[in-house]
């Protein structure tokens, strides 16, 4: 029941990829997760502004994904004006009732070079449907097999991230399994971060069985803040543990990223000059130099 679910968002990405790269001017996109198993270790931050970073500073085509029912990503990213629910998220992509094309729900984000598929908290009223009628999900499983030749030759995507939830749900499982790669933030200062681990990596290890091509391909600390006694300490602690595994680039804490979510306004349009851009940027780096490497 649950790889049916979750064959829906594989087999968009399959298509997505797999269609486009037939063509060979075109880029084949590699599939990026950001994920950990609990709330408040910055994933949302990171899926939007590490995106950000590359399309601004490295000129790459982003698809940015929310699949995170609380939907922050889509507050932040979606243009002024524009209402998900009249145009159509997550929600109606995964509703065994809708037989939209899949296009209709890429839109442009607030960013140059960055297309968003969003969300809506609605999404959460659907899981029963979804889970309840399954020659729903074959109809529309099969509906996304079709992709048309317009969506082939309009995008040419480098990379694709996606926001999952703070819980290893059925939608984080259906992100894991559509992915290449997967990425975990942790918080300096929080040892259950570490502690957590080993529960993420039991569900990576059965999403595996279904997805073999799945690598990590790092860990990010976030909100670290060198003026206290603990964000000194920790990043060591953490990479005496984690040894390569862990990205050599922090995130460090910021009043501008806490104030650019509040406002839900993306970081490099509230304030572009911030340290904190030129951090992501550092970090969309040796993103790129790490995804090349793997």
């Amino acid at each position: 029941m649950l790889l049916t679910l979750s064959n829906l968002l594989y087999n968009f990405m399959y298509n997505l990829v797999y269609k486009i790269s037939q063509n060979k001017s075109l880029t084949i996109m590699k599939i990026v997760s950001i994920i950990n198993y609990k709330g408040g270790v910055g994933k949302t931050t990171i899926s939007m502004y590490l995106a950000s970073a590359l399309a601004k500073f490295f000129g790459k085509k982003i698809l940015l994904i929310d699949i995170d029912p609380q939907a922050n990503t889509t507050e932040t990213m979606l243009p002024p004006g524009v209402d998900i629910k009249k145009i159509g998220s997550m929600k109606e992509f995964l509703d065994p009732d809708s037989n939209e094309p899949l296009e209709k729900f890429i839109i442009p984000s607030r960013m140059k070079n960055i297309d968003l598929i969003g969300n809506d908290p609605d999404i959460l009223l659907i899981d029963d449907k979804i889970l309840q009628r399954h020659e729903s999900l074959e109809k529309l499983s099969q509906h996304l097999n079709k992709i048309n030749k317009q969506l082939k030759n309009e995008f040419n995507y480098d990379f694709c991230l996606i926001d999952c939830p703070p819980y290893i749900s059925q939608y984080a499982l259906m992100a894991l399994l559509a992915s290449d790669y997967y990425i975990v933030p942790l918080e300096a200062d929080d040892s259950f971060s570490l502690n957590g681990l080993e529960i993420l990596s039991t569900k990576i290890k059965f999403v595996r069985e279904s997805n073999p091509k799945l690598r990590l391909l790092g860990y990010i600390i976030n909100k670290l803040d060198l003026r206290t006694k603990l964000g000194q300490t920790m990043p060591q602690i953490i990479r005496n543990q984690l040894k390569e595994k862990l990205f050599n680039t922090p995130i460090k804490i910021s009043s501008d990223i806490k104030a650019s979510i509040a406002v839900r306004t993306p970081l490099f349009d509230y304030k572009p000059r911030s340290k904190a851009v030129y951090n992501f940027r550092d970090l969309a780096k040796e993103f790129l130099e790490r995804i090349n490497k793997v």
